[in-house]
């Protein structure tokens, strides 16, 4: 008995520090796919604004929190992926690539 319970302080000690980074790539991942279908197609009609300005703050606090606990994995992960997000978003506001509307009579 006493030699389990060591050994589970130590996989939850790992899971505290995989936890963090583990959902701050996974939540970059998510991006790829769309980042991808906008580079190709150019469209972003159907991407909202709301969404892509949650996901970069979302990025932010992640950064932030990488910061404070000094861990740059974390912070590395953050920072390209807030990359991603600021791309689109770039991309969304500039007017050349807004789907051109047609009045058909």
């Amino acid at each position: 008995m006493y030699i389990i319970i060591p050994f589970m302080r130590t996989i939850t000690n790992y899971f505290k520090k995989a936890m963090p980074f583990l959902a701050n790539f996974l939540g970059g991942i998510a991006v790829i796919p769309e980042l991808k279908k906008v580079i190709t197609t150019w469209n972003v009609d159907e991407m909202e604004y709301m969404w892509l300005i949650l996901s970069c703050v979302a990025n932010i606090c992640w950064i932030t929190y990488g910061c404070i606990i000094q861990d740059w994995g974390i912070l590395s992960l953050g920072i390209i992926f807030t990359l991603f997000y600021t791309l689109l978003i770039t991309i969304k506001l500039t007017p050349q690539y807004k789907k051109k509307i047609t009045h058909e009579s």
